[in-house]
Formats: C-alpha cells, sequence, structure tokens
C-alpha cells in the first residue's frame, strides 16, 4: 500500500511512499474521513519524503480539494502540516496553496520534526511523537 495511517490522540499521520497518486491520495482521504476519530481529529501531519514520483496533473490536485470540501465542512477544526522536499510533490502543494477556496490551509515544512513543531505551534497537535507501535 503506498500510504499508511498512524492514528495519535487527536490526530493523524499519513505517510506516502513510492509513486504518489492522485487515486491513493484519495483513498486515504476517504479512509480519514470515514473513521470514528475523524471528528475529533485536531492535525494531520501528512508525511511525503519517502515518495520517490509524483504523477498528479492540476485536474488531479482540484479534484482532491473537490473531495476535501466535504470533510472540512463537516470538521473545520483540523491543522495540516507536510513534510516534503521531492520537487513535484512541492509543485502539486504550490498549486493547492494558490487555490483560493481550498478546504483546507497547509504548512509545508522540509522534515517530520519540523512539521510536528508547526502543528504545536498552531496549538492543535503533541508536542512529542507518540509511543512507537509493538
Amino acid at each position: 500500500m503506498p500510504f499508511e495511517l498512524a492514528w495519535e490522540p487527536r490526530g493523524v499521520v499519513v505517510t506516502y511512499s513510492g509513486l504518489l497518486v492522485a487515486d491513493e491520495i484519495l483513498e486515504c482521504h476517504r479512509r480519514i474521513a470515514a473513521d470514528l476519530r475523524f471528528d475529533d481529529l485536531r492535525f494531520a501531519i501528512v508525511d511525503t519524503l519517502p515518495v520517490r514520483s509524483v504523477s498528479l496533473s492540476r485536474a488531479d490536485v482540484e479534484q482532491i480539494d473537490a473531495f476535501l470540501q466535504g470533510p472540512a465542512v463537516t470538521n473545520p477544526n483540523i491543522r495540516v502540516a507536510f513534510a516534503a522536499t521531492h520537487p513535484d510533490v512541492l509543485r502539486a502543494l504550490s498549486f493547492y496553496g494558490s487555490l483560493a477556496d481550498r478546504a483546507f490551509k497547509e504548512v509545508v515544512c522540509a522534515s517530520v520534526p519540523a512539521a510536528r513543531r508547526a502543528i504545536r505551534t498552531a496549538g492543535s497537535g503533541p508536542p512529542t511523537p507518540a509511543a512507537p507501535r509493538p
């Protein structure tokens, strides 16, 4: 699976790997929005550092944003921070950031620890990572 979800108290860490494509991003968002923990969600950290290639068009980014409009209305309290360095991921995020009425405002950082700090600064997330799972 090209993405993993790791639920934390009041948050979720999404890790994408390999080839980043719209269908997988949409499936990930469907799973998050359908989860019982969604209503209490206050932050999402999206780790794209393991991504090796990207196949996302502007139309794909717009489709993802269109899907996210519903969850954003249901829970507008989610802060989003990305860990991203891949040039194509950064291009897609730049295009997403240019959408005036996008579902979520996001912060882009160069590492997961920096994304956690950005969430903590916003007052929504845990100060340290959750304990590792066995």
